[in-house]
């Protein structure tokens, strides 16, 4: 990993702070681990390199079954949300999750809030379930992120 610079038939390495040191002054310990810093910094590269192709094939498989399922139900709009599929003997499974968070702008938080208002007034004579279910359907964080929740 060492920056190597070669000057009138020398050879530098540079430190952190960009000072050529000569590599007949720098440790054998040193420079070994430099060595396996490098050595170990290339494998997590090629592994990082190998999950992003797992990553985009198994994205494509997932959606290539997606989109046969829809097919054979008929389904024309877009999938939307977390799925989970299992072998057929329930030995292995694969979660796919989708957190989604859209933002509010002001006019949307007026309306939100307006509409919230409708509901506890609405809501008073209603069951506690339904307006539970409102709640947790619609439920904002601090920032105005809408967040999706799974039931």
């Amino acid at each position: 990993m060492a920056k190597v610079v070669k000057k009138n038939g020398q050879v530098f390495w540079v430190d952190e702070d960009g000072n050529q040191v000569p590599v007949k002054h720098i440790k054998k310990i040193d420079r070994e681990r430099d060595r396996v810093v490098e050595r170990t910094i290339k494998i997590g590269k090629d592994i990082e390199k190998r999950v992003t192709l797992a990553k985009k094939e198994i994205v494509r498989a997932i959606d290539g079954f997606i989109e046969l399922v829809k097919k054979e139900n008929g389904l024309k709009s877009q999938w939307k949300g977390n799925i989970t599929l299992y072998d057929f003997a329930k030995e292995f499974k694969v979660n796919i999750g989708i957190s989604e968070k859209l933002m509010f702008n002001e006019q949307l938080q007026v309306a939100k809030s307006l509409i919230d208002e409708c509901i506890k007034e609405w809501a008073k004579s209603s069951n506690e379930k339904i307006v539970l279910l409102i709640n947790q359907a619609f439920k904002v964080d601090k920032q105005a992120k809408w967040i999706q929740t799974e039931s």
